[in-house]
């Protein structure tokens, strides 16, 4: 009888347990009690003893479901929290309205582009980002998606809260609910601006490129106008005497084929040609060149110190680098009431300020050009990338952005420092600072005719030149000054006159550019039968193109670039004269 009554107890307690866990054990209890009212105790207890185990697995199975159930949820939410994590860290401007075109969320990246917070534009329509012209495109593509249930892809142009407008790449896309209905759009706005500004950069440098390959293909042809010009000068002074209008031919030709070297300079990578120069005479050929290009309405000063200031450079780059910042300050006075710009050139210890930023410089004395303007000015924010190559704040046309990239790579290979003070509304100082040379390393460039003349021996000459009318002022120029001249029009006739004429050919002067044969290969095939031949090779090229032509093993030889001085050919002369121990030496003059 004990044992029945625990059998209860044990089956009470666990049917109370039950019942707490699983409500629906009491239904179908009374199901069972209904239906076997006749049953005896034990009878019924083997029953609930079967339901008790049946509910336990039930309960069991439950609990293994939830745990899934839970499991998934919790896959789910990861899944959400990854692709939320990825919306708020693109770089891209997300963007997501309602089936009306209404903005319900945008991410951080949005806010970054346009500078509008969310809540600024939350509930607008998005056609507030966009261009009147954009605005058109925009609609119609929102009506397109609408009608075919597809993406649209374009090209338009936004503006961000301070109206400055930028290209962007527009992804439009409806999102359906599960019977189909659109009930969101989805857009990606991709700023395309960096990208436009590279192309316009490579427009802007391919565009040089070809100013470049234009100006390298008149430069032959002018500069052996010019050299007609300089060699009919050289004989007309020789037949009428000094002559002040003789004297302004001549330099204004020297001043047109410096203005061909500088086109030349600024169109290709040129090497430096060293040698110590005097900052007065370039300043004052740099002011000179300046003033044709600045209105008369620009109040244009010039102050140079009455000290001669040498230093070690390349006259060509040094000058170009002061034309560009003179250019650069002439553009920035457009807006000024009274514009003006000044151009020093001073001897200086450094600032203190450029001494902290520049501890390695040891020079006390340096030659300082300054060129200042009283125009716009230029930002704090905006200084420490002016010297960034194609970073420009111009109009595209108007700036390339290359030119003070190149000012500071060319006072820095020449040893030197740039230094800039600007504010904004006040105007703009460049300093360009050089390190001196003693004022009597200066060679002096100019020498007597007369002097050098009477020094030659005379001899004989082959010129060889395909420009009839250059070979004719070459002979005269020659024959003037005491040499017998052979002439040849290409380089085929001149090896041939080379082999006929070769012991008596004190040296040829040859064209570098001709037809047929140019004079390259014919001083390699002269030098196959004289390998001791000097040549003095002239050309209206770059003369450092020109030479990495020419064999290096061969005699002496000279280089010329047209139009040259009777005093540079008589300086190529002595020095081939001077060199026949030595005959894998080139010499630029």
């Amino acid at each position: 009888m004990w044992f029945k009554d625990s059998i209860v107890i044990v089956t009470i307690t666990s049917i109370a347990f039950i019942l707490a866990v699983q409500v629906d054990l009491y239904e179908r209890m009374d199901a069972i009690f209904l239906q076997h009212e006749d049953w005896e105790v034990d009878e019924l207890l083997i029953a609930l003893f079967f339901l008790l185990i049946g509910s336990i697995w039930f309960s069991y199975r439950r609990l293994a479901e939830s745990k899934q159930l839970a499991s998934l949820v919790q896959e789910k939410l990861s899944e959400t929290s990854k692709l939320s994590s990825v919306i708020h860290q693109a770089s891209d401007s997300i963007i997501i309205t309602d089936k009306h075109g209404k903005i319900e969320f945008v991410n951080p990246a949005f806010s970054q582009t346009t500078a509008y917070s969310e809540s600024e534009v939350l509930g607008k329509s998005p056609h507030f980002l966009l261009t009147s012209e954009s605005v058109d495109i925009f609609f119609r593509a929102l009506k397109a998606t609408t009608a075919n249930g597809d993406e649209w892809r374009g090209k338009v142009v936004c503006k961000d809260k301070a109206g400055k407008t930028f290209a962007s790449f527009l992804t439009v896309s409806p999102v359906h609910d599960q019977n189909g209905k659109v009930i969101h759009y989805a857009g990606v706005l991709q700023n395309l601006q960096n990208i436009v500004d590279m192309e316009n950069q490579l427009f802007q440098a391919q565009k040089m490129e070809s100013i470049g390959t234009l100006v390298g293909g008149i430069a032959h042809d002018f500069n052996n106008i010019l050299a007609g010009i300089v060699g009919s000068v050289f004989l007309a002074q020789r037949e009428l005497g000094k002559n002040r209008r003789l004297a302004s031919i001549e330099s204004q030709a020297s001043r047109a084929a410096e203005m061909v070297k500088q086109l030349l300079a600024f169109a290709r990578k040129d090497s430096r040609k060293m040698s110590a120069m005097s900052l007065n005479d370039l300043i004052d050929e740099s002011s000179t060149l300046f003033r044709l290009t600045v209105s008369e309405r620009v109040r244009f000063n010039v102050s140079v110190c009455e000290e001669r200031l040498a230093v070690n450079g390349d006259f060509t780059q040094l000058q170009q680098a002061v034309i560009n910042l003179a250019n650069n300050a002439r553009d920035a006075l457009e807006q000024s009431e009274m514009p003006a710009i000044s151009l020093l050139l001073e001897k200086k210890s450094l600032p203190e300020r450029v001494v902290l930023k520049h501890s390695s410089q040891t020079s006390e004395q340096y030659a300082c050009i300054t060129v200042s303007d009283n125009g716009h000015g230029i930002a704090a924010m905006d200084l420490k990338e002016i010297f960034e190559p194609f970073f420009t704040k111009k109009e595209i046309g108007k700036g390339t952005g290359l030119g003070l990239s190149m000012v500071q790579g060319c006072i820095e290979s020449h040893g030197g420092i740039v230094d800039v003070e600007s504010s904004v509304g006040e105007g703009t100082i460049f300093s360009l600072y050089l390190p001196l040379l003693e004022a009597d390393l200066l060679h002096t460039t100019a020498h007597s005719d007369t002097k050098m003349i009477e020094r030659l021996a005379g001899g004989c000459v082959l010129l060889v030149d395909d420009d009839a009318v250059l070979r004719e002022i070459n002979r005269g120029v020659l024959e003037e000054l005491g040499y017998r001249v052979i002439e040849a029009f290409d380089g085929r006739h001149a090896v041939e006159k080379f082999i006929a004429n070769k012991a008596e050919i004190q040296f040829i002067l040859m064209d570098v550019v001709m037809p047929y044969m140019d004079g390259i290969e014919a001083a390699r095939q002269i030098r196959q039968i004289s390998i001791t031949a000097p040549i003095v090779f002239v050309t209206g090229y770059d003369p450092s193109q020109e030479l990495g032509k020419i064999d290096t093993e061969s005699a002496p030889s000279a280089v010329l670039e047209k139009p040259f001085k009777v005093e540079d050919l008589l300086k190529a002369v002595e020095t081939l004269n001077t060199t026949d121990d030595n005959p894998s030496d080139y010499y630029v003059i």
